[in-house]
Order: structure tokens, then C-alpha cells, then sequence
């Protein structure tokens, strides 16, 4: 047999899979190789790996069937390889033809997952056991390249979503922005817009703008740059961020309407409440750390608490969220009896008196968790429920204060109170607030404590109907309509069910 032959024979055992990078696939074992200037590896690995297969005596025919040519005694054994490697060749080009095209526009979707949901670095496409592992689920698959992924794929995939979303966007009449800075891993300060709205079929939308670095130089030209790319300048109803000095500065530069965020500010209050219990607050922090962190004693809570109903187990609590600290107390009372058991001289024990204290914040904790619940519920829109919410709050801890409270307990609630009544003073007075609130058919004029704003919020909805109505006036209507409420003995909606209640329906 000449070279040509040899090389020909040689072939037939191998698929192409990169051309330019002289990549080839063993058709027997599915081994990738390369072949830069020679076939020398390729014989090398035929005689290594199948020293079965006789070189000398085999050639692909027109169909692309591997055959023999051999006249030696071993020729029967030979057939028998041949024609079960055959059965598996055609069944793999069967599948390799048919499907992959579409199979992997679909994985590669998959894939980008693992980047923008579970947010793992790109580099992860080479890794050799990540490699492995998708070529075992699917052996037709490809994995691309970080290259790919990073210059090709995740910017046409881009370019898709930003279609998308300004085309929705330029459906929205009135958007309200909200602006989230956070600080990464790198204490690098970032910046997140987005922009919310309600569709014509009343469905509450949010679409995220940009995340950008914070500057304070450059800061409010980046967010007007962001907003005119997605045609918003002329839409922009109200901004929304937490109390922070340069975000509010921003606002003014840039003409728009700012409003502090209500459960960002309340989230404040409470904070600067729990300082009067902090000694305590610590001692269960501790507590709960050393179960946490020692092993003997974790595996005996365990054993305890498997005894319980819920088989609940101690949490501890995120320092920034007040609600967090509320359920880290909330479970440490639950498990007294098991809390009781665990400790020695290495960790505080609570006395009567601190126990007593943290059912009693616990009950005038209890309505704030209830609206910072409510507030968090991001399909809804919550601006009509913040004026209820306030006068609730308020008159909730004005009725716990009558209660026979600890001192400190009640250092507790004299914070609360002063704190809701200085910083939503004028709540009221907010145009867009009130308009919320008087237009939620629940509420109407019942959610105002403050009569001349609500004289004030009637005036303007007045004008705003009858200039769109061409009319001079229009009737008001009240209606009874009563929100749900919770079974709490001290709820935020207390008050306002009493209001409610007096007034008749004066519907025609």
C-alpha cells in the first residue's frame, strides 16, 4: 500500500472538528487530537489505544463505512470489530446531523445562565472536570470558548435585551425611578437605576437601566445618559432613593422630584430604637454565634430541637436590617427551654428580667414587621399605603405606651414615636403621596389625619378630572371598602377600620 493509501486508511478512523486549529476525533473512542503538520499522532494513538485495527487492510467506501481489505487469518475477528464499530458511527452521525444545530443554540442559552443567574465567572467554560462533565451529558456538544462567551455571545445576547426592554419602555407614559447604591466585594461604591411603571392592562412593571460606579463628579451626567438612551427624559414622574445627601443632590441637578424611601427611612428609625436594647441585642448575638460556631453544641441543639414541632434552629441576624434582628429574638424566645440547656461559663445566660424584655420589644415590634412584610412585596404598588401605614404606626405605639412596659421597653417606644412623628411630618402635604392615597378606591379621604391636606388633595383631583374631562366638577364618592386585616391586637389598621366604620356608602 503506497502513502497515500496509509494516510487515507489513517483518516478513516477520525471526524474533523476544527480545521484551523488541526483538531480531530477519534471515531472509536471520541479522544480529541491534534494534527498540526503530521498524522503521526493520530497512528500513534490507533496503535496504542485499538491495536486491532489493521491499518494496511481498512478504508472508508462511499458511504463512509468502514471496510476491510485484508486477506489474513484474523479477517473474521476484524469483520466482527468493524461491523460494531459501524452500528455505532452511523448512529452517532444520525444524531450529530439531525439535532445539533438546534440542541445547541439551546444549551448555549443554558449556559449563559450559569454567568448571569448563578453568576459564575466565565472562566469556568475551561475547566478541564467542567469540560468533562458536559461532554458526558452530551457528546455532540461543544463548549465554547471564554473568548466566545465573552465577546460574542454576551453581547449579541445584549444587544437582544436592550431591544426588548426599550421597546416595552417606550410603551410606559409615567415611570418613577428608584435609585440602590451598594458597595461590592472591592468596597467599590455602585449605583443601580430602575425604572417601574403600569402597563395599559394596569400590570406593574420594572426594568433595570444600568448599574454604574458612583462619581461624584460625573454622577448625575451618567444617570441623564442613561435615561435618554431609553427615551425617558420626558417620563420621569418621581425619584426614589435613600436618605443620602449626593443621590438627593442629583435629583435637584437633574430637575426631578425626589421622595426618600419610606422602608429605607423606617428601616432607620428602628435601628436607631434598638440602640437603647443593644447590651442585650449583643448578648444574644453571642449566644447565638457560640451555638453557631461550636460543633458539640450544635449537634446536641440538634438532637434537642428534633424533639420540637418545627425543629427550628437559632438564627442570627443581618446588623443592617432591622427585621433580621426582630426574627433572630423572635426564634431566641421560641427556644427558650432549648437555649436554657446548651450553655456553660463560656457564654451569658439571659436573666428573668432580659427575657422579659425581649417579649415585650417583641410585641411592639410585631406591627412594624407587618408593614416592612407589606413594603417588600415588589409586585405591588405600595405609595397609597404609606400614609395608612405611618398613621397606623404612630397611633399603635401612642396605645402601647399605656401599657406597663420595662423602662427600657419603653425607651424603646418613646424613639419610635418621636422618630415617625418628626420624619413623616409633612407625609401628608406630598402631592403625588396624597394623590396615591386619595385615588386607592380603599382609602379615598379616610387615609388623611390632616384636614387641610385633605381639602388639598380633593382641590387637586378636581382640577386634574375636569381638565381632562372638560368639566367643571365632578362628585366624590365614598365607599366603604375595608383592606385586610391582620389578627394582631395592636395592627396598623386599627385606626383606620375605626374611621372606616363610621362612614356610610354614599353610592348611587
Amino acid at each position: 500500500m503506497n502513502k497515500r493509501s496509509k494516510i487515507s486508511s489513517v483518516w478513516s478512523h477520525f471526524t474533523i472538528l476544527n480545521n484551523e486549529l488541526k483538531l480531530a476525533e477519534c471515531d472509536i473512542c471520541a479522544k480529541k487530537l491534534s494534527y498540526h503538520s503530521t498524522i503521526t499522532n493520530l497512528k500513534k494513538h490507533l496503535s496504542r489505544k485499538h491495536p486491532a485495527i489493521n491499518l494496511e487492510a481498512l478504508h472508508k467506501n462511499e458511504d463512509g463505512v468502514v471496510v476491510s481489505t485484508s486477506t489474513s487469518s484474523n479477517n473474521h475477528v476484524e469483520t466482527s470489530r468493524l461491523h460494531e464499530f459501524n452500528k455505532f458511527s452511523n448512529r452517532r452521525k444520525q444524531r450529530f446531523s439531525s439535532s445539533l444545530i438546534p440542541q445547541r443554540n439551546f444549551i448555549d442559552k443554558k449556559l449563559l445562565n450559569l454567568f448571569i443567574i448563578d453568576l459564575q465567572p466565565f472562566s469556568i467554560v475551561e475547566g478541564r472536570g467542567f469540560a468533562q462533565f458536559i461532554k458526558a451529558l452530551d457528546p455532540n456538544y461543544e463548549l465554547p470558548k471564554k473568548k466566545v462567551i465573552t465577546q460574542t455571545i454576551i453581547p449579541t445576547l445584549y444587544k437582544q435585551c436592550l431591544h426588548k426592554v426599550t421597546e416595552k419602555l417606550s410603551m410606559a407614559k409615567a415611570v418613577c425611578l428608584t435609585f440602590d447604591s451598594w458597595t461590592s466585594e472591592n468596597n467599590e461604591p455602585y449605583l443601580s437605576l430602575t425604572a417601574h411603571y403600569i402597563t395599559d392592562e394596569f400590570q406593574f412593571q420594572s426594568m433595570l437601566l444600568g448599574c454604574i460606579l458612583q462619581d461624584g463628579s460625573y454622577l448625575a451626567e451618567e444617570i441623564r445618559s442613561i435615561v435618554e438612551k431609553f427615551n425617558l427624559s420626558d417620563k420621569i414622574l418621581i425619584v426614589v432613593s435613600e436618605d443620602v445627601a449626593n443621590l438627593r443632590t442629583v435629583a435637584q441637578q437633574l430637575n426631578w422630584e425626589w421622595f426618600c424611601c419610606y422602608a429605607h427611612t423606617l428601616n432607620s428609625i428602628l435601628q436607631n430604637s434598638l440602640q437603647h436594647i443593644g447590651p442585650l441585642l449583643k448578648k444574644i448575638r453571642q449566644i447565638v454565634g457560640y451555638v453557631k460556631r461550636n460543633i458539640i453544641t450544635i449537634s446536641h441543639s440538634s438532637t434537642c430541637q428534633q424533639e420540637t414541632s418545627a425543629g427550628e434552629k437559632l438564627i442570627h441576624d443581618d446588623v443592617g436590617r432591622w427585621n433580621s434582628t426582630y426574627y433572630m429574638v423572635e426564634r431566641f424566645v421560641e427556644l427558650r427551654e432549648i437555649v436554657a440547656t446548651l450553655f456553660n461559663e463560656h457564654v451569658p445566660l439571659l436573666t428573668e428580667e432580659e427575657w422579659g424584655i425581649c417579649k415585650q420589644v417583641l410585641k411592639i415590634l410585631k406591627p412594624f414587621e407587618e408593614v416592612t412584610v407589606q413594603l417588600c412585596r415588589e409586585q405591588y404598588v405600595m405609595a397609597s399605603q404609606i400614609i395608612i401605614f405611618t398613621n397606623g404606626l404612630i397611633s399603635v405605639c401612642t396605645e402601647l405606651m399605656e401599657q406597663n412596659f420595662d423602662r427600657t421597653v419603653k425607651n424603646v417606644l418613646n424613639s419610635l414615636l418621636h422618630d415617625l412623628s418628626t420624619r413623616f411630618s409633612s407625609l401628608e402635604n406630598n402631592k403625588n403621596i396624597a394623590l396615591c392615597s386619595f385615588l386607592d378606591p380603599r382609602f379615598k379621604l379616610l387615609a388623611f389625619s390632616d384636614r387641610s391636606a385633605t381639602d388639598e388633595v380633593k382641590k387637586t383631583v378636581v382640577e386634574l378630572v375636569a381638565g381632562e374631562t372638560n368639566k367643571g366638577k365632578t362628585d366624590l364618592i365614598l365607599e366603604e371598602e375595608e383592606p385586610e386585616n391582620g389578627d394582631n391586637e395592636f395592627s396598623v389598621w386599627k385606626n383606620f377600620d375605626m374611621l372606616s366604620s363610621k362612614v356610610k356608602s354614599t353610592g348611587k
